[in-house]
């Protein structure tokens, strides 16, 4: 696979349009929706966000009703018909558009991204460079909000519920053709690699233990300077780290790369996170226009 681009177009769900949301309330016992409902906070009245693979979009709706300017956009024709349905039946507008949110390039950045159950069609690389694309058309301080299956955190017999659970939909949705097989991703992960900082989460546990649950985070994109300027920080903490090396064995020692993290030392985490985006982000290429399509 050396050199091809990935593809982002493989997952419509066109086919499962028309009892999408019906079977997500009924696995996730209303916690999907819930934790839909609870991205729209993130965003205020006249602000415009793009709702990438919108689905069935209730929550889209509910956004509009507030008074924030949606623009939605899905791969399926079946699902936008759904969501264009349920806004004319509210008495409300948005811009729609079919197609490929990889290809998507807004004139203007965005005030905020929703992509919640959009990430989770492909493995962490895809998921990856979809969400450093998502990023790019946000404004600096913009925010996006993540809602999906939340990873684990309670003991051994939790987190083998949380397993269990969550991949008995992920091995039927594979089968049926609507996403890669792939563990829970680490939004924390991913959200630093794109330049993102995690500013709110909330869990929705589906039973009365902490797993299995779904979770919505609201990021927030940081300016590049921001980043390399903790970065420009790290570096010389590191320096400052080869020195103090010296100074107690007389020998540098083996201090890593440079701009590498000193692990428990001041914003190791946004370190190792600029560090990762500099020689991650193109490990993986979107495609270019008119290669692919893209959007659930």
């Amino acid at each position: 696979m050396s050199g091809e681009r990935p593809r982002f177009d493989a997952y419509s769900y066109a086919a499962v349009a028309s009892v999408y949301d019906e079977i997500a309330a009924f696995y996730s016992l209303g916690r999907i929706a819930r934790s839909k409902a609870a991205g729209i906070d993130a965003f205020a009245p006249g602000e415009r966000v793009l709702f990438a693979g919108v689905g069935g979009g209730a929550d889209a709706v509910e956004a509009a009703r507030r008074g924030i300017r949606v623009t939605a956009i899905d791969l399926a024709p079946a699902m936008l018909a759904r969501f264009e349905r349920r806004l004319a039946g509210a008495g409300l507008a948005a811009e729609t558009i079919l197609g490929d949110v990889a290809l998507h390039r807004p004139a203007t950045a965005y005030d905020g991204v929703d992509a919640s159950y959009f990430l989770n069609l492909w493995d962490a690389p895809r998921a990856r460079a979809m969400l450093v694309h998502l990023a790019s058309l946000v404004r600096p301080g913009g925010r996006i909000v993540l809602a999906d299956f939340a990873r684990p955190r309670g003991g051994r017999v939790c987190r083998a519920i949380a397993e269990a659970y969550y991949r008995a939909v992920d091995w039927i949705a594979w089968a049926l053709g609507l996403c890669e097989l792939h563990p829970i991703l680490d939004y924390h992960a991913l959200a630093a690699e794109a330049g993102l900082r995690i500013v709110r989460e909330h869990r929705f546990p589906v039973l009365l233990g902490s797993d299995p649950a779904f979770v919505t985070i609201v990021a927030e994109r940081v300016p590049a300077c921001a980043i390399a300027e903790r970065a420009a920080r790290q570096d010389a903490g590191v320096v400052s780290a080869a020195s103090a090396s010296v100074g107690a064995t007389g020998s540098a020692g083996s201090v890593g790369a440079p701009g590498a993290p000193v692990v428990g030392g001041p914003d190791s985490s946004w370190a190792r996170a600029s560090f990762t985006l500099r020689i991650r982000s193109s490990s993986i290429a979107l495609p270019s226009e008119g290669a692919t399509r893209a959007s659930r």
